[in-house]
């Protein structure tokens, strides 16, 4: 059975975006990213994706190497704020700075990647970013829920609460009708 991914962009909704971040003395987590990430965690149906443009890598700023060990910290934040990890497995990236780069967003290489590392529907999933080009990767990879983070948005937290509630629904929903169907008895003459 296929699985849902909830897809978050990195910089600005898991870490503070202090403008190309790969410093580890300036990872910093976004205030209640913690609870967020434990609303998804915790479902088995539910897969925990992190998608991440770092063109600065691609630009010459900074090392793929700055890079992961900034991830790593961030990684290590994360565990220490909540008790869990998101697997290294799950963390994709886009090292170029070329918006034609099929695996930058706003195209959707890294979902659709994810997607087959990690057998998810798609069409069942959801993007989260604070960025215009995260929830255009989210639709152009058929994610059938997209969700912008910000200023005036409610939170993260919220916001993936939202998304879990419904498609645990729909799924209690299907289970009922399945269960009515199997139940009732029909006579055809």
């Amino acid at each position: 059975m296929s699985r849902i991914g909830v897809f978050f962009d990195r910089d600005g909704l898991l870490n503070v975006n202090t403008h190309y971040p790969h410093l580890v003395e300036d990872c910093y987590l976004v205030h209640g990213i913690g609870n967020a990430l434990a609303a998804v965690v915790v479902h088995p149906r539910f897969v925990p994706i992190v998608v991440t443009n770092q063109g600065g890598v691609g630009e010459g700023r900074y090392s793929k190497e700055d890079a992961m060990a900034f991830e790593a910290e961030l990684r290590r934040k994360i565990f220490f704020d909540t008790g869990f990890t998101i697997p290294v497995e799950n963390w994709y990236h886009s090292w170029s700075s070329d918006d034609s780069d099929p695996f930058r967003k706003p195209n959707p290489g890294m979902l659709l990647q994810a997607a087959k590392d990690h057998d998810i529907n798609l069409n069942t999933s959801a993007m989260f970013g604070d960025k215009p080009s995260d929830l255009i990767a989210g639709a152009r990879a058929g994610c059938c829920a997209l969700y912008l983070i910000g200023k005036g948005t409610p939170s993260l937290y919220d916001q993936v609460n939202s998304f879990m509630g419904v498609m645990n629904a729909k799924r209690r929903a299907k289970r009922r009708a399945r269960k009515a169907c199997a139940s009732d008895s029909y006579e055809f003459t």
